[in-house]
């Protein structure tokens, strides 16, 4: 140990040793900097003043908190200062929606708008229904309930609809210019309803108004009409408020951006928050789901309970990350981040919708029974997916033509049992399911669940044989 210290020790030494010639030269360059300071002229006031006043400045911005809450005052003072100039700002971004910067124009260009919207809207439901009428039809008529491919095909007349409206509206910019409306009332409007129709694209696939056995939630059909309507409405109103916002956000000479930044947010804000309460029963619903035991089951039971808390911080703190991004010159970055939040929901929300069709196409049988016969194929196929197939052959009545039962097992204990009792009678329990894609799930969608073995066999009416092996000859 002493002499790993003492090797140590003379390493430190060794290190200050080559140091001393850099500390000699920097004692050196101080005492020709003071004696220079010392021969040099006298400076002025005002230029003792310039290095405090930078100093001043680099304390006032060490570190990045200290930073952020400078510019937050400054930016509060600032549009508190603003605040007189916000009403004729307000009215000046109305004005420029018209050609000759009348208020009275603006509107009439408004209610052309709104005409032209009403008319895309009547050809989206034209297309959507019209595309979609015998598939509804069908599911009217059809016991076992949609399959996912009717969910996808109902998804897929919607978006044509949405391309329609779309269309249809972006085409009547020829007419609406014609009237008299300008290119930014156009434009503008062009970009807050078709966000407005893509943002309904989700309550219409979740709540089906109209077709109850498309909905995925348990609901009553006038509580789900009213909410569509309520939900048409509201993000309406957060559509135009939005596209308002961004409007007057890019135009800096109208005289108080911020201070409109801020009302349309809180306003936006305010939506939001009512929505996540008014639509509290049908969000826990869809989050909830058909299942009420397992552990998922209590997962999505407590998530659903916690919703209105979680929909409130998530819109409070959307609120704040909105001031901020505003205030320090990042709201570029708040409209990203919330878009790409908004697509990562939109994908989350599919992405349930899908794993929740799975889970009850799974969990829901639409008939059970039971078949007794002989089984005489038995073996596990498949390309990528291997599933046990089997078929039985069943017999009615002595003579008859032989009918053939095919089924699919999962358990591997029925595998276990059916390969023990090939070639003897057997009964097979049998969940029949509907609406599972592809043949991945097996080729068939009778699914054995249990085996029991048949002891006799009924030929007639009081004519049984017994079903028992036939034993070797000793």
């Amino acid at each position: 140990m002493r002499l790993r210290l003492t090797g140590l020790e003379g390493k430190a030494l060794r290190r200050r040793l080559r140091l001393l010639p850099f500390l000699i030269l920097l004692a050196v360059a101080v005492l020709s900097a003071t004696a220079s300071a010392a021969d040099a002229p006298p400076t002025s006031p005002a230029t003792e003043a310039a290095p405090a006043a930078s100093a001043g400045m680099t304390m006032n911005s060490a570190g990045w908190l200290e930073h952020i809450v400078v510019g937050l005052e400054r930016e509060a003072m600032s549009d508190i200062s603003m605040l007189p100039d916000t009403p004729s700002a307000l009215a000046r971004e109305w004005r420029s929606f018209d050609r000759d910067g009348s208020a009275i124009g603006a509107l009439i260009g408004v209610g052309w708008v709104v005409l032209a919207a009403g008319i895309a809207l009547f050809a989206e439901r034209l297309a959507s229904h019209g595309l979609s009428r015998r598939l509804r039809r069908s599911l009217r008529t059809r016991l076992q309930g949609p399959t996912l491919g009717d969910l996808l095909l109902l998804l897929l007349c919607d978006a044509i609809g949405l391309a329609v409206f779309a269309g249809v509206f972006v085409y009547s910019r020829h007419w609406l210019a014609g009237v008299g409306v300008t290119q930014t009332l156009a434009v503008l409007s062009a970009s807050v309803l078709i966000r407005w129709r893509t943002l309904m694209l989700i309550p219409r696939v979740v709540l089906r108004p109209r077709e109850p056995v498309a909905r995925l939630i348990d609901i009553p059909d006038g509580e789900a009409r009213r909410l569509v309507w309520f939900l048409s409405a509201v993000l309406l109103a957060i559509s135009i408020l939005v596209g308002f916002g961004r409007y007057g956000l890019s135009d800096e000479d109208s005289g108080a951006p911020h201070i409109i930044g801020l009302v349309v947010a809180a306003a936006v804000c305010g939506l939001d928050a009512w929505i996540v309460i008014r639509a509290r029963g049908a969000i826990e619903a869809l989050i909830r789901g058909r299942g009420s035991d397992g552990i998922i089951a209590a997962m999505r039971g407590a998530l659903a309970r916690a919703w209105v808390t979680i929909g409130l911080t998530l819109v409070g703190a959307l609120m704040l990350f909105f001031v901020f991004g505003l205030s320090l010159g990042l709201l570029s970055y708040y409209h990203a981040s919330v878009s790409t939040l908004g697509v990562l929901l939109v994908l989350l929300v599919l992405a349930a919708l899908v794993a929740g069709y799975f889970w009850s196409a799974l969990r829901w049988s639409y008939s059970s029974g039971e078949r007794a016969g002989w089984v005489q194929k038995f073996s596990r196929k498949g390309w990528l997916c291997k599933t046990w197939e089997g078929e039985m052959a069943m017999v009615s009545m002595p003579g008859s033509a032989t009918e053939k039962f095919a089924f699919t097992v999962w358990d591997e204990s029925a595998v276990a049992q059916i390969n023990k009792l090939m070639g003897r009678r057997v009964n097979l329990h049998y969940e029949q399911r509907v609406g599972l894609p592809t043949s991945c799930f097996g080729e068939t969608r009778y699914y054995v669940t249990g085996v029991t073995l048949v002891e006799e066999i009924q030929l007639a009416p009081g004519v049984v044989v017994p079903n028992t092996p036939a034993t070797p000859p000793k």
